[in-house]
């Protein structure tokens, strides 16, 4: 789905799109189901850090991982707070 979410790192608020999946699925040895937000790293101010909230939906997750790609987006794995 394509959201608006609302991203809120310790010092600063952006509001930015981006892409939101609630059953990403990621296989490590172990199969692991969890939300992901897709963005442009652009759209914000500051670089997302684990522990920053954002709210979709009225929904609150918090980041426990940002994983960079080699195009400037990241991929935001989270879990529902």
């Amino acid at each position: 789905d394509v959201c608006s979410s609302d991203l809120f790192p310790s010092h600063d608020n952006a509001t930015l799109k981006g892409i939101f999946d609630q059953a990403y699925v990621e296989v490590e040895g172990v199969v692991s189901v969890k939300p992901t937000l897709r963005i442009k790293l652009a759209d914000l101010p500051l670089k997302p850090r684990k522990g920053d909230s954002v709210i979709i939906s009225s929904v609150t997750y918090r980041v426990l991982e940002s994983r960079g790609d080699s195009f400037g987006g990241s991929t935001l794995i989270l879990n529902k707070s």
